[in-house]
């Protein structure tokens, strides 16, 4: 993929909505990096998703990668079991624990 840049508007547009949004999503997790691109990645190139410890009803589903207009309706129909039920539906078949956003909050990350 050709790499886009980093936008410096957007990422500071964006900071601010979710500052007035979510304020504890920043207090408990700041930024270690911006990007604002068509392609979201993680560092370790898994999606995160799963709830954001720490804060309340805050779930993401986010860093697909290329692969997210593929994996979207299964992304979001787990979120959907997630938000209601307290957990994915899936849970036999598919363990969410790679994708879990509390990894990059580990202590050795």
């Amino acid at each position: 993929a050709e790499y886009m840049g980093v936008d410096r508007w957007r990422c500071t547009k964006l900071r601010e909505v979710l500052s007035r949004a979510a304020p504890a999503v920043l207090a408990h997790a700041p930024a270690l990096a911006e990007q604002a691109c068509l392609l979201p990645v993680s560092d370790d190139h898994l999606p995160l998703i799963g709830r954001v410890p720490g804060v309340v009803n805050c779930l993401l589903a986010t860093a697909h990668y290329n692969w997210g207009i593929l994996q979207g309706p299964a992304t979001g129909h787990l979120l959907a079991h997630l938000l209601l039920d307290g957990a994915a539906a899936t849970a036999p078949l598919l363990d969410l624990t790679p994708f879990d956003p509390a990894r990059f909050m580990a202590s050795d990350y």
